[in-house]
């Protein structure tokens, strides 16, 4: 080898995984934090750690100017896709007994693999970077170009499939030479009496109505992704009689692959006590608990190829990125698939229930908030200035609000200046995540004050406290957006910007910033008509951007249903934030409704959840003082402009 071969050789250019360590580091505290990165065959989590493979040589890149290094930008793209699995909780459950009740399991994972890809990766959009989405989709695109076309008319359908939810569009997009050949399958016909009658002839029917069953999947949770497999997986084996007997087959990309299996804490090992900053290895399962059972296309006997035992190997399948999709954490957690279902079928009968029932709470002498309002009408209990007691009671109805604005993701990507300041100033409220202890009895790292004390006076041995220890601390944080949507909102201010847009970008604005850092935001509007308050839960700011002005505001009666959503959820943080445009007025509201409001935020504040307060109006009123007693923080806004002052004005009181 010459040297100019030398220097055009795959190992020169070749960017190893402690090369890029830094960098994907840094990604990876953007998004979760300290989060353990290791060396593996290919990219995979567990829930507990992440893999990525030892190098990247795909490309001959200049190491030197890592921006610009498109092997640094795969290992990006992969690691984005597992911190992903990780925040969208992909594998908190363990599926594989569900599986085994799929007479081909593999088909079976294959669906929900190339769905559940689909779901987080279309999920991240409302709370990554825009050049991290960008990032995502290019990849995406060029391992596309990659991929190979396979000759089984089911197998290609697998690859449209898959290509049409992660790509969102066909192979041939971004491989011409597959036209002709994709357009073959596309046209071949499918004999199925019961698929023929719902107009599935030709197999680009079948993938129109596979891939508009997988859409639904979008802005849900994981439980989604599953409730599509066994309808997939149904009309797959009506169009392909013999998909159950042949797929996959060994040169799939579909088909079984060996991976590291979880290491179990406690089992033949010590576990650390608390939050310790780093643990000791343990011994992994036996290949007996590893091995996958009931999978009639499965080669593998629990051992290698030489015969070893792989008893920290587990068979398991691949994602459209060539990642391992990996349920031993479930195992872990004790969590089981139909355990999760079934937790779901119970939610949903009580809130069928509390359709129908009445139910009565707030917070007062004797009546406490517990948990959230049932589905359907509610009473609340609001507070009488003049007798000063709770004794009204308010109706308040939980709803969704209908209708989506696609186009108020553009108008917030006007704004991106101003979300990447507010991101700048919350992201001072994130703990530092690792943690000194000082003078404790566990042995992380010696503290040399204390050891030079002992030294100096030896009577103090067998008390010292010599030693510092170190915890990992975690943002653990939700927060509510609650917007008032009465009919004053659709006044004008100075800016000439209506008062309930101003209020939309500022909420969708705050979303989007506290989602970057980490945090679990929640989105609610409110208006009262005929005396009940539609409390409306959104889901995403689409829902958000469609808001339009309709009637009066109870403000307080909104408040405390918020509250009671919230006291619904885990999270060692919570914050309120309310966003309106004045005075509360509603018909049949009793007692004076500035001060019933100012009771909420106080009820709020004394159950542990923060409050913040933003009028959106020219210039405070006579009564906003009176209004914001109770809040932690309270401010007018006279447009969206000045939201990173504001945030920073928080931040600063409240670090």
């Amino acid at each position: 080898m010459t040297l100019a071969d030398l220097f055009k050789a795959d190992n020169f250019y070749a960017l190893s995984f402690d090369e890029a360590r830094s960098e994907l580091e840094r990604c990876t505290y953007a998004y979760l934090g300290i989060f353990p990165l290791q060396k593996g065959e290919r990219p995979q989590t567990d829930g507990k750690r992440i893999f990525l493979e030892a190098r990247k040589s795909e490309f001959q890149d200049d190491k030197e100017q890592m921006h610009n290094n498109r092997n640094m930008s795969l290992y990006l793209s992969d690691l984005l896709h597992e911190l992903l699995h990780i925040r969208e909780g992909s594998f908190l459950v363990d599926a594989r007994p569900y599986l085994e009740t799929f007479q081909n399991r593999g088909l079976a994972h294959a669906v929900f693999n190339i769905v559940e890809d689909a779901r987080i990766e279309n999920n991240a959009q409302q709370y990554i970077k825009t050049e991290d989405t960008e990032l995502l989709q290019r990849s995406n695109e060029y391992l596309a170009r990659k991929r190979q076309f396979p000759e089984k008319t089911q197998d290609r359908f697998m690859e449209i499939y898959s290509s049409y939810m992660i790509t969102k569009g066909k192979p041939s997009q971004f491989n011409s030479e597959l036209q002709e050949v994709e357009q073959s399958a596309l046209e071949t016909r499918i004999e199925e009496n019961g698929l023929n009658a719902q107009g599935i002839n030709t197999v680009a029917d079948l993938v129109r109505e596979v891939v508009s069953i997988s859409n639904g999947v979008y802005n849900s949770d994981v439980t989604a992704s599953w409730e599509v497999v066994p309808k997939v997986y149904d009309m797959l084996t009506r169009a392909f009689p013999n998909i159950e007997q042949e797929f996959p087959d060994q040169n799939s990309p579909y088909a079984q692959v060996s991976s590291p299996q979880m290491q179990e804490n406690g089992e033949k090992g010590k576990e650390k006590k608390g939050q310790k900053g780093k643990s000791k290895g343990n011994k992994a399962k036996s290949g007996s608990d590893v091995k996958e059972k009931g999978d009639s296309n499965s080669k593998d006997n629990g051992q290698s190829s030489d015969g070893q035992s792989t008893a920290t190997q587990q068979m398991a399948y691949m994602g459209y990125r060539g990642d391992v999709h990996d349920f031993s954490a479930g195992t872990q957690k004790g969590n089981k698939l139909e355990a999760m279902v079934g937790d779901k079928k119970e939610k949903k009968n009580a809130d069928k229930d509390g359709e129908t029932n009445n139910g009565v709470y707030g917070v007062g002498p004797d009546r406490h908030g517990s948990g959230k309002p049932p589905q359907g009408l509610v009473q609340i209990v609001t507070y009488d200035d003049l007798k000063k007691a709770y004794i009204h009671l308010a109706n308040l109805k939980l709803a969704k609000y209908d209708g989506n604005n696609p186009s108020f993701l553009r108008e917030l990507d006007k704004y991106d200046g101003i979300r990447r300041r507010i991101v700048e100033h919350f992201e001072m409220l994130r703990p530092n995540e690792l943690q000194r202890i000082q003078f404790t009895e566990d042995p992380d790292e010696l503290n040399m004050e204390a050891v030079i004390e002992v030294l100096a006076d030896p009577a103090l041995r067998t008390k010292a406290r010599a030693y510092d220890s170190h915890i990992i601390n975690e943002r653990d944080s939700l927060t509510s957006i609650l917007l008032d949507i009465s009919g004053s909102t659709s006044g004008t201010l100075e800016s000439g910007k209506r008062v309930i847009d101003v209020e939309k970008l500022s909420a969708g604005l705050v979303y989007q910033s506290l989602r970057e850092i980490g945090d679990e935001v929640d989105l609610y509007a409110f208006s009262t008509d005929n005396k009940t308050t539609n409390l409306y839960h959104l889901f995403g700011l689409e829902n958000l951007g469609a808001l339009e002005p309709e009637h009066a505001n109870a403000d307080g009666v909104a408040i405390r249903g918020v509250v009671a959503e919230m006291k619904g959820i885990d999270a060692r943080d919570k914050t309120l934030l309310v966003i309106s445009d004045g005075k509360p007025v509603a018909t049949g509201y009793k007692g004076d409704p500035v001060i019933d409001t100012s009771m909420a935020f106080g009820e709020a504040e004394a159950q542990g959840i923060r409050t913040v307060y933003f009028n959106v109006d020219n210039a405070p009123s006579d009564y906003f003082d009176t209004l914001v007693r109770n809040t932690t923080y309270a401010q007018s806004l006279k447009d969206v402009e000045q939201l990173p002052e504001v945030v920073s004005d928080f931040v600063m009181e409240n670090v």
